[in-house]
């Protein structure tokens, strides 16, 4: 059993032991990632799903849809728990700090939302500019937000107060501007993510064709496949 409809997203569990994986079709799957069976699948929303995030020590899953609508799934269970006041337009990307307790989404309607993990209140919303949101990332001591966007741009925020700020050795003359070597996806183009697992370091290759391919990167330059997880 598998998705019905091209996959879109992928969150590794930070155990390394299951893989969460999100479609065009609203479904969210649950997978072992040893051995490749599928625990869930969940009808999270009718419409596609953007993105997915493994977090409270991989006890949830926060899900971002097209609409700018947002769920959390139980991760043992696969029941929709809560839904949130996500965004105006399409949840395009998702991220939580390494302490697990700060959930940030970001979105095609030029905002951040930053979140609380146990109340899930929002504690901070920050226009980003004029362009769309198309990647965010924490900085290893939780200190600053790093905003991708659509104009070739990365924003750099303070994360507990939302202020543009700089990083260590990133010029401030250029901090709110810096280009970005980003290749932006839309629902139907190629993805492609590294992950890791207790023992074997994966490459994970999603295509349009509702398969999941699973290759040991020890063999990556061979045909050879890990495993294959298809409907």
């Amino acid at each position: 059993m598998g998705h019905a409809a091209g996959i879109s997203c992928l969150s590794l569990a930070g155990s390394g032991r299951a893989l969460v994986s999100g479609s065009l079709d609203g479904v969210v799957a649950v997978w072992d990632i040893v051995s490749g069976l599928n625990l869930h699948m969940v009808h999270v929303t009718k419409v596609a799903i953007a993105c997915v995030t493994v977090c409270s020590g991989d006890k949830l899953i926060v899900v971002g849809c097209g609409d700018g609508s947002m769920y959390t799934v139980a991760m043992d269970t696969g029941k929709v728990t809560r839904t949130l006041d996500g965004h105006l337009d399409a949840v395009s990307c998702s991220v939580v700090t390494h302490n697990d307790d700060i959930f940030i989404s970001g979105s095609k309607d030029c905002h951040v939302k930053i979140w609380d993990m146990e109340t899930f209140n929002c504690l901070n919303e920050l226009n980003i500019g004029m362009s769309a949101i198309s990647h965010l990332a924490v900085t290893a001591d939780n200190t600053f937000l790093l905003v991708a966007c659509c104009d070739n741009t990365i924003d750099i925020r303070s994360l507990s107060t939302g202020e543009r700020s700089t990083c260590p050795n990133v010029d401030p003359r250029s901090y709110d501007r810096t280009p970005l070597s980003q290749s932006l996806t839309d629902d139907r183009t190629q993805l492609s993510q590294l992950l890791t697992d207790d023992r074997t370091p994966l490459s994970q290759s999603l295509t349009d064709s509702k398969q999941i391919f699973v290759f040991s990167t020890l063999h990556f330059s061979s045909p050879f496949i890990h495993k294959m997880w298809r409907q």
